[in-house]
């Protein structure tokens, strides 16, 4: 149970904020920054394209932001 959690006690919400990648090498990483700039962002579930989350990834690192994906290999 994600409540239980040593790291997560104390989290009274958990907002899930979704965007479409498109498959593509630019929406994918314009949505995530989007995020990031908004301070929506805590960890990226996805994308799960190739194009999108090699450069999600990138940018993900300077953030110091995880990225999981089940469907990249990149």
């Amino acid at each position: 149970k994600v409540h239980k959690h040593p790291h997560l006690r104390d989290v009274k919400q958990i907002v899930i904020n979704e965007a479409d990648s498109k498959c593509s090498d630019t929406d994918g990483p314009l949505a995530a920054i989007d995020m990031y700039l908004r301070n929506e962002a805590n960890v990226f579930f996805g994308p799960t394209c190739d194009l999108a989350v090699g450069h999600v990834a990138v940018y993900s690192v300077k953030w110091d932001i995880p990225v999981i994906s089940t469907g990249a290999f990149n």
